[in-house]
């Protein structure tokens, strides 16, 4: 019972361990059952008294040990109903259940989202990436084919400790062949080595001795090309390595004891104590301009999908904000989930930006996207929320049968303009269907006024009516910077 319903904030569930964790008294002079059973073969031989006490004492505390877990089993789910606290202790007792659930969304963590239309639960399978990449980004976009590299038999490679001498033989930056030996550098380099086939890594240890120079036109100093490391560093220790470990940590999920542990029992490596913990740094900076070359490319693309999640760190709470197109991505962190920062990140973007309702999206001056996946599980969470809410189930059915229809024609044909083109009249008639409707309920209302808003430019065929709003026959309503709905003839 307890193995499989309780869970108690002990390293073990020994009874004796869990009755004193309940508050039970064990006073005993036996300290365990092995004890007991050496105390009953003693006393067996001997027969003395005061041993027969101890195992009779140990005994009765072994009842009440059970009693104790029987009575607290009992009272388990009415403490728990009324949050109290376990008896005599500060630690509050909980059901699993209200513990799988996040804050908002009423989502669960550790198993599927479940929806409550089966319309929501295809559109939700069919949005995700591999999904998209393989079933619809492919009948746009022709399928790139990789072509079979063919295994090549390389040159056999340098071993483990090889003399390497690099020599050089033209300045740099005049190109003349006058260089005069300056100094000779002898560097020591410790790095891994991948095979060209992909068949296996080892461990290279290569000793350069490099030849410096001074060009005899110019007076630059010449240092010679081919070398895989800066001279001037202090660093012995090569990228291949830094890489391993940092891919490891992060995507293996090792610390980084672990991942040293691994470079001596793999490769033979001892790595002097806390060297690996530099490594994440250093290859932080080696990648830096690399990934505002990715946001200099995510800014050139047309559109752009963009979100931000929470991020829980040891002591406080942090926020990744995500950028995406369809083969690039950008993550940058940010201590809260205020958006003052994306005018300046996304300065000069004039695409069209894809995200869910967040308000700090509205303020940038760029054409807007939502998220209809963003949009579907907000209804299906307050579906689930307001189950007996006949109008939200109303406005979820009639968006839940329109969105299956433009799934199933994306799945079929692509991201055809020509075949999706026939699903704007019945956006039309979506729309008009939910805001022409006179609703009661708050939820409704929310996702009426929410389609009046974010679902801008559109044309309305008839004479919509809500609260102190009315837009008359062929006029467009657009939003304005303010929020404001606009009505243009």
């Amino acid at each position: 019972m307890v193995h499989s319903h309780i869970y108690f904030p002990l390293h073990s569930i020994r009874l004796r361990e869990v009755a004193g964790f309940l508050g039970s008294s064990l006073k005993s002079g036996i300290p365990s059952g092995l004890e007991s059973v050496v105390f009953r073969e003693r006393w067996r031989i001997s027969g003395e008294e005061e041993l027969k006490n101890e195992l009779i004492a140990y005994n009765r505390e072994d009842c009440e040990a059970v009693r104790a877990v029987c009575n607290f089993i009992r009272e388990s789910v009415a403490l728990a109903t009324a949050k109290d606290c376990v008896p005599g202790r500060d630690e509050r007792i909980a059901l699993t259940d209200y513990l799988r659930k996040t804050g908002d969304g009423n989502r669960p963590v550790f198993k599927k989202a479940e929806f409550v239309l089966p319309g929501f639960e295809r559109v939700n399978r069919c949005a995700y990436f591999d999904y998209q990449r393989d079933k619809v980004y492919a009948r746009v976009k022709r399928r790139v084919v990789q072509q079979r590299q063919r295994l090549s038999y390389a040159v056999r490679s340098a071993s483990q400790d090889t003399e390497i001498v690099v020599k050089g033989k033209n300045c740099l930056q005049c190109g003349s062949n006058r260089l005069s030996l300056q100094r000779t550098v002898r560097r020591r380099f410790i790095d891994l080595k991948f095979f060209k086939t992909g068949i296996g890594v080892k461990r290279w240890q290569p000793h350069y001795t490099i030849h410096k120079y001074r060009c005899r036109r110019c007076g630059a100093i010449v240092t010679p090309s081919g070398v895989v490391f800066n001279t001037e560093s202090r660093t012995i220790y090569g990228h291949n390595l830094k890489c391993w470990c940092v891919y490891h940590n992060i995507v293996c999920k090792q610390s980084m004891l672990q991942v040293e542990r691994s470079l001596h029992d793999i490769f033979g490596l001892r790595l002097p104590y806390g060297k690996v913990y530099h490594f994440r740094s250093a290859i932080a900076a080696y990648y830096h301009p690399l990934c505002d070359e990715i946001l200099r490319a995510i800014l050139d693309e047309d559109v752009i999908n963009i979100d931000e999640t929470p991020v829980n760190l040891r002591k406080t709470t942090g926020y990744v904000w995500v950028l995406a197109t369809n083969d690039k991505v950008y993550y940058l962190y940010k201590e809260s989930r205020e958006g003052v920062f994306l005018k300046d990140l996304l300065a000069g973007f004039s695409g069209i930006l894809v995200s869910d309702f967040f308000t700090a999206y509205d303020s940038l001056v760029c054409h807007h996207q939502k998220c209809l996946v963003h949009l579907m599980r907000d209804i299906n969470d307050d579906l689930r929320r307001y189950p007996f809410d006949e109008e939200l189930r109303y406005i979820a059915q009639e968006f839940a049968v329109f969105l299956v229809k433009v799934v199933s024609t994306i799945d079929r044909w692509g991201l055809k303009t020509h075949h999706l083109h026939k699903h704007l009249k019945d956006a039309d008639r979506l729309l008009w269907r939910i805001c022409r409707r006179t609703l009661a309920s708050e939820q409704a209302i929310k996702y009426q006024k929410r389609c009046l808003r974010f679902f801008a430019m559109t044309t309305f065929r008839g004479t919509i009516t809500m609260p102190n709003m009315r837009f008359t026959t062929l006029r467009r309503c657009a939003v304005s910077p303010t929020g404001h709905l606009q009505v243009h003839p």
